[in-house]
């Protein structure tokens, strides 16, 4: 596999670790969709909270419960934002996702039909964490 052409994944209940695989150090991305009291009707995905100008009253939608991807509804959004042309350019790269040791079948399934149909990465390989 190459490494400059395949884009690590770690997608934690909190956190999404990612960077291209020939690099040292990942980027630390939100993985929760914000709301905040002063601007109702914008949300903040993953790493824009940046541009929050008051964060002092925030709601969080979280994808992950007990460490499972359970809302894709607020999953998917999250995966367009850091994969779009900004964060990662798609073209040709692969991608590597870690999981956790005992997931489910169906969300192994729902994940790698989102990454290699919907947002058409070459290639999905799912590594399985043991902790």
């Amino acid at each position: 596999m190459d490494e400059s052409r395949t884009i690590i994944v770690d997608n934690g209940a909190y956190s999404i670790k990612t960077e291209i695989a020939e690099k040292d150090e990942p980027m630390h991305i939100p993985n929760c969709i914000m709301k905040a009291k002063a601007e109702r009707k914008r949300l903040f995905i993953g790493n824009q909270i940046d541009e929050c100008r008051d964060c002092s009253g925030l709601y969080y939608l979280l994808p992950c419960e007990r460490g499972y991807i359970t809302k894709w509804e607020v999953q998917k959004p999250i995966w367009d934002q850091v994969f779009n042309k900004t964060l990662f350019p798609v073209i040709d790269k692969n991608i590597l996702m870690t999981q956790p040791l005992f997931n489910f079948k169906s969300i192994q399934d729902c994940i790698d039909e989102i990454f290699l149909r919907n947002m058409k990465f070459p290639q999905c390989i799912d590594v399985i964490l043991q902790t």
